[in-house]
């Protein structure tokens, strides 16, 4: 600013600037400061049960004409792009949300004419009249794996296999134009059917493309993106994986066996880690540096890992643990499926599990079951232990450290052929999703809830659920919770997907 030259008015004009600056001061105060906001520990009044649940039909009519439940919402006010972006506290999914336009790159089961993978582009604006907004086509691949969305370049990277070959493909796809741009081999990865997945780090424009047994490195900041066979390494099962993209720490869930890989480092280098159970979906939150992860196949429990005390020593790490069990009679430190949660539980309870960044809340669904939970996680990092301060009826106050589970539900139910049918929630790939921008989760269902894996072309009805995770009922649980009468009735809505 260029300073008045001194003159008789000196005084007068320098009174004038005072004033002038402090209403600029005062005005410029920001009261739209957003804020963290906590759940409440202590339950609300019971809310009526829901009704029961129908067995599930053993199979559907052929060619049935499938209908979302209704379910009643005001569209949210659309929000800012989120930072960090969806998947970026999540690890590996079916689901990519691009959230600068609010949509959804959704696989389906049914194949194109020519017998390719495809794509549903979906409209997740609440109340959308039409949300199927096209279908792209994935040439040369017949199931999807996983999709992730790259905020460096507004792209959308789909991984996908060809059941002929095993041969895994990344396609790269413009939010734009919503259609494929480019298609890269990942030469030297395989995938025989389950396992796998794509994680991308923006903070390094680096994809991480898995197979079920292999591991390797996209490069995203060109494109057509780079693939770098001789990145690729072996490693264990890769059924769940994620990445602290401030830390480099990626965390690799292979159902009995865990392992890390510094990925800082070159060449990458898995080292084992402490196993917990039956190890499943996982993810890190990277403002904390703590990572859940889901145990299945009956254990209806999840770990919480504070990996500021990570260990490696002798070639095999550890850190602080802490088990996180569902909401029980009571408040009690543990309880059967059948307490915590409603059948069909297919091959969890639990078995999938995504992180919000924004609410540091995680969720943990089954898989091909119907059950869903909240997580409340540390808002700040920790030092040292973790804790289950604060569970729902145990008493206890939540404290800096508390990890512990809010509440527990089922998804809705669908209308098949004017019948209410039970649907389970997909996994092997794992398809729950999150978004933080809106604190909804996104997961697809079908009506077959037992143990399955993606069976390509199955006309099957399959469905996109949306959850709304903003008011959890504590303390509740779909068999009346720690009181036997405290239930949580989540908003939540179904969209069909295609069955061509």
């Amino acid at each position: 600013m260029t300073q008045p030259k001194p003159n008789s008015a000196g005084p007068a004009i320098r009174l004038f600037l005072i004033a002038a600056f402090l209403t600029m001061g005062l005005g410029a105060c920001d009261s739209d400061n957003p804020q963290i906001h906590f759940i409440p520990i202590n339950p609300p009044p019971p809310t009526a049960a829901p009704t029961s649940t129908p067995k599930p039909t053993a199979k559907p009519t052929p060619k049935p004409t499938p209908t979302a439940s209704p379910t009643a919402s005001a569209s949210p006010t659309p929000t800012p792009v989120p930072t960090p972006p969806p998947a970026a506290c999540s690890g590996q999914g079916l689901i990519g949300i691009d959230p600068v336009n609010n949509i959804g790159y959704v696989p389906i089961y049914a194949l194109d004419k020519s017998g390719n993978a495809q794509l549903a582009v979906v409209d997740l604006k609440v109340g959308a009249a039409s949300p199927i907004l096209k279908e792209i086509s994935l040439a040369g691949s017949d199931q999807p794996l996983a999709v992730a969305f790259n905020p460096n370049n507004n792209t959308m990277l789909a991984e996908a296999r060809s059941s002929a070959t095993n041969n895994i493909t990344v396609y790269e796809i413009s939010t734009s134009t919503q259609s494929v741009t480019n298609s890269v081999p990942a030469t030297g990865l395989s995938q025989t059917g389950t396992g796998g997945g794509i994680v991308e780090n923006a903070d390094t424009n680096t994809a991480f493309v898995a197979g079920d047994f292999t591991l390797g490195l996209l490069d995203t900041s060109k494109s057509p993106p780079v693939w770098n066979p001789a990145s690729v390494v072996s490693t264990d099962f890769m059924d769940s994986f994620s990445v602290n993209s401030k830390t480099g720490i990626m965390f690799i869930a292979s159902d009995s066996r865990n392992s890390i890989i510094d990925t800082t480092k070159s060449p990458l280098a898995p080292i084992s880690f402490t196993s917990f159970a039956t190890d499943d979906g996982n993810g890190f939150d990277i403002a904390t540096n703590i990572a859940l992860v889901s145990q299945e196949v009956g254990a209806d429990t999840t770990t919480a890992i504070n990996f500021a005390t990570l260990s490696i020593s002798a070639g095999s790490a550890t850190a602080e643990n802490v088990l996180v069990p569902s909401v029980c009679p009571g408040g009690a430190a543990s309880c059967s499926n059948n307490q915590s949660g409603k059948a069909p539980f297919g091959e969890g309870p639990g078995g999938q599990a995504v992180i919000n960044c924004s609410t540091h809340q995680a969720v943990v669904a089954d898989e091909f079951g119907q059950n869903i939970k909240l997580v409340q996680l540390p808002s700040a990092p920790v030092a040292g232990a973790l804790n289950n301060n604060g569970r729902p009826g145990s008493g206890t106050t939540p404290d800096a450290a508390s990890v512990f589970t809010i509440a527990a539900a089922i998804i809705p139910q669908a209308t098949i052929g004017g019948t209410p049918t039970q649907l389970g929630i997909v996994g092997d790939p794992n398809s729950l999703s999150v978004d933080p921008g809106h604190n909804f989760a996104y997961m697809l269902a079908d009506t077959n809830p037992d143990f399955h894996e993606w069976t390509i072309g199955s006309t099957l009805p399959l469905f996109l659920v949306r959850v709304d995770l903003s008011a959890p009922v504590p303390g509740a649980n779909p068999n009346g919770g720690v009181d036997g009468k405290t239930f949580w009735t989540p908003v939540s809505n179904l969209i069909p997907m295609p069955t061509s």
